[in-house]
This record gives C-alpha cells, sequence and structure tokens, in this order.
C-alpha cells in the first residue's frame, strides 16, 4: 500500500540526509564493549557520533577493530576511544572501562510510519520532492511502467548527489 511505501521511502531519506537527529545519555556496563542499539533508544536508526569528555569519539569500521585487537572484547581502560557499528542492531565502545560513566549518543531517528493522508511527514520540507521521487519510482516499478523510470531515477540521482551514469564508450 501506499503509505507502506511513503513511510520506506521516508526512512530511507532520513538515513541518507542524517538531519533528524537526537542526542541521549547512555552510561555503559563496567567491562562490557558491546550493547544493542536498541539499549540507547527506541527509536535509533543509526548511531552517528559518540562523545565522551566533551570530545568525539572515533569511528570505525568493524572488521578494522577486530583486525588491529583481536582481544577488542576484553579490552579495558581508563577511557573510551573509539567507537563501531556492527550491522543496524549492535554496536561497540572501546575499550571498556572498569568504572565507566555516561557517553553521549547522537543518533539519527527512525520517522513515524505514515499511516494515512494526516500523518505528518517527519523529514526537512527541503527533502519532500526527493521523499515523494524516491516513492513514485518505487510504486511506478511495482505496477511496471518502465517508460517513466529514466525520468524519476535521473531526479532522483540529481537529489541524491550521485555521478552520472558512465555512457558506453565514455569512460
Amino acid at each position: 500500500d501506499a503509505a507502506t511505501v511513503l513511510s520506506q521511502c521516508q526512512r530511507v531519506v532520513n538515513l541518507h540526509k542524517t538531519d533528524n537527529t537526537a542526542t541521549v545519555s547512555f552510561t555503559p556496563t563496567a567491562g562490557q564493549t558491546l550493547y544493542t542499539v536498541a539499549g540507547v533508544a527506541s527509536d535509533v536508526a543509526r548511531i552517528d557520533t559518540v562523545r565522551h569528555d566533551d570530545r568525539d569519539l572515533h569511528r570505525v569500521d568493524f572488521r578494522s577493530l577486530a583486525h588491529c585487537d583481536t582481544r577488542w572484547l576484553h579490552r579495558t581502560s581508563n577511557r573510551y576511544d573509539l567507537f563501531s557499528r556492527i550491522g543496524g542492531s549492535l554496536w561497540v565502545l572501546y575499550p571498556a572501562m572498569e568504572s565507566p560513566v555516561a557517553v553521549d549518543v547522537v543518533y539519527t531517528i527512525v520517522p513515524a510510519a505514515v499511516a494515512d493522508a494526516a500523518t505528518a511527514i517527519d523529514i526537512s520540507d527541503e527533502y519532500v520532492p526527493l521523499l515523494l521521487d524516491l516513492a513514485e519510482a518505487v510504486l511506478t516499478a511495482r505496477v511496471r511502467v518502465w517508460s517513466a523510470l529514466p525520468d524519476l531515477t535521473e531526479r532522483i540521482r540529481k537529489a541524491v548527489g550521485a555521478p552520472a551514469p558512465l555512457e558506453e564508450g565514455n569512460f
């Protein structure tokens, strides 16, 4: 149904533009490095930044962390140095602290689902055209009106700032 498509497209736009964020204080558990995203807040789409003592922790790819320190799960220190996201549901606060202190977690909010025409769109007005183009492209593909897709995909490409596709012989 169109409301479901609009809701999912709104989530995609929200994650791409990251202008709908919130900050929450999170108190880690002593000696623990691995946490669930749901443990931060119920409306987390993605953790963007973690702050400790007025400094942003470095975000690293989980593979890099696991490769650089094979004992990352058990490492402890007197301050947090970095964080890492593991998929969409887990994250790492590294290293663990024996006497943990609260950190501020900045995250992108999951927008409210669009239930009907009365439901407010939960993104900035400047991104509404992108949202509508994306939803139109999904619905157009569902009904297999392929002739309309090139114009829609070009508008979406420009709106997200993606490079133009390479044409044959033009590379």
